[in-house]
C-alpha cells in the first residue's frame, strides 16, 4: 500500500485538479441567454455563420483557431446541419475553460521549478487555481484562455 508521505501530496494533487475543473467548468450557461461580452459574440456570431460550402468567417481579429475548433467539434459532436448562436457560446466557453484547467497544470509544472520548496509551488498553484481573474475569463468565450495556455 502507500505510506501516508507519498499518498499525501497524490490527495492534494488530486483536490487542485478536482477544485481546478469546478471553478472552471461550473455554470457555463451563466447568463440566461443573454451574452454580454461583445468578443464573445463576435466569435459566436462568426462560428453560427460557418458552413462546409463557406469556411470563411468574415471575423479575423483573434485568430481562426477557436472558431474553427468550436465550429469542428460542434459539427462533429452534435451532427446538426446549423450551429446556432448559444451553441456556439457554449463552445466557446467550453474550450476557454477547458484551455484554462490545462494552463492550471503548466503553472503547476512552473511552479515547481521556481520554487525550491514543494510548499511554496502548492500555494502558488492554489493562488493561481482561486484566482477570480483566471476563473473569470475562462467562463467567457475569448481567446485569453486560449493564449494564456499557449504562452
Amino acid at each position: 500500500m502507500f505510506s501516508k508521505k507519498k499518498l499525501l501530496p497524490r490527495i492534494i494533487f488530486c483536490l487542485f485538479i478536482a477544485l481546478t475543473l469546478f471553478t472552471r467548468f461550473i455554470k457555463l450557461n451563466w447568463g440566461d441567454g443573454y451574452f454580454f461580452h461583445p468578443d464573445e459574440n463576435n466569435m459566436a456570431t462568426a462560428i453560427s455563420r460557418l458552413s462546409f460550402s463557406d469556411l470563411n468567417p468574415h471575423f479575423f481579429a483573434y485568430g481562426q483557431f477557436p472558431l474553427y475548433l468550436c465550429f469542428f467539434s460542434l459539427k462533429l459532436f452534435l451532427r446538426i446541419d446549423t450551429i446556432n448562436f448559444s451553441q456556439a457560446i457554449f463552445a466557446l466557453r467550453f474550450y476557454s475553460a477547458l484551455f484554462s484547467s490545462l494552463s492550471v497544470f503548466i503553472f503547476y509544472q512552473i511552479g515547481r521549478i521556481l520554487f525550491y520548496q514543494k510548499k511554496s509551488a502548492k500555494i502558488f498553484t492554489l493562488l493561481l487555481v482561486l484566482s477570480p481573474g483566471l476563473i473569470q475569463l475562462a467562463h467567457f468565450g475569448t481567446t485569453e484562455s486560449f493564449l494564456i495556455f499557449i504562452f
